[in-house]
């Protein structure tokens, strides 16, 4: 960023980072008041770039190359989050969402891709994010393909609160958890179901 620039945009010195390439490695340094921001976005460069990614920061941490998803981290209304490497812990937290208060959990991978869930009882609702470059992603909610009824309203229950929404958005838990089998394996396989983009 050239002075001219920096002088009409003042918010942007807290961005800059301090940098040192060598044949093998690329080293940031960037202000702690934008680290968590910089820490995400980096990882995720390293990802679309076909890099590894290493926070020095941080001692008990190994370098992450991106050939697995995993770990990933599962995080609920009703349970401490947690670093998980195993579709099993995925099944059996949504088994137990069958009470208002056990009524949301997500899962999210190494670079910010995440899968949620809300309801109880037999009525759910799914959306994800996907990013598409280290700074911009697609948002979806699914559904059924069912055109005959995706105007009608319908709610489910999240947190003691309904949330409505269209009534082929409202999914049972069986195809829930093959929406969520599917994101934790990166495929696609659920033929009856399908993502509508949501407004950001």
């Amino acid at each position: 960023v050239d002075e001219k620039t920096l002088s009409e945009n003042p918010e942007m010195e807290k961005y800059l980072c301090d940098y040192f390439i060598t044949e093998d490695m690329i080293y940031l340094s960037f202000s702690y008041s934008v680290s968590e921001l910089a820490y995400n976005t980096v990882k995720r460069v390293a990802y679309f770039s076909d890099a590894g990614f290493f926070n020095p920061n941080d001692n008990s941490s190994l370098p992450i190359v991106f050939d697995s998803r995993c770990p990933m981290l599962l995080e609920g209304q009703w349970f401490q989050p947690m670093e998980i490497d195993s579709f099993d812990t995925i099944k059996e937290k949504l088994i137990r969402m069958t009470v208002k208060n056990r009524s949301y959990l997500y899962v999210t991978d190494q670079i910010g891709n995440y899968i949620q869930i809300g309801g109880y009882g037999g009525s759910f609702t799914v959306e994800k994010r996907v990013y598409v470059s280290p700074t911009m992603y697609t948002h979806h909610k699914a559904g059924y393909c069912d055109n005959e009824h995706s105007n009608d309203i319908g709610a489910v229950v999240i947190a003691g609160n309904r949330v409505k929404l269209k009534q082929n958005q409202i999914l049972s838990q069986s195809t829930a958890e093959l929406l969520f089998q599917d994101f934790f394996h990166g495929i696609e396989t659920v033929n009856n179901i399908e993502w509508e983009e949501m407004d950001m």
